[in-house]
């Protein structure tokens, strides 16, 4: 079996280092006002649960984010937990 012959321009500039967003931070574009100084928790659920919390939501003329912050204030209250501070 004969080998490839590896070919490669040596006047050529190095390749960039590898990204690594372990040690690197990722530049920051626009945040909405609404979402300062907060932060994402999600969770994966059953797609019907999705279907019916907007439902329930839209119905009441709520948002899903109102229906899941009444959903953690109703586990804080009973696990005998507190709201921190107000969103």
């Amino acid at each position: 079996m004969a080998k490839r012959a590896i070919l490669r321009d040596l006047n050529a500039p190095e390749p960039p280092p590898p990204h690594n967003s372990a040690t690197e931070e990722r530049p920051r574009g626009y945040v909405a006002p609404s979402r300062i100084g907060k932060r994402q928790l999600s969770m994966y659920v059953d797609e019907h649960y999705v279907t019916q919390l907007r439902i329930h939501a839209l119905k009441e003329g709520l948002t899903v984010q109102a229906c899941m912050e009444e959903a953690y204030d109703m586990y804080a209250a009973a696990h005998g937990l507190h709201r921190i501070r107000g969103s």
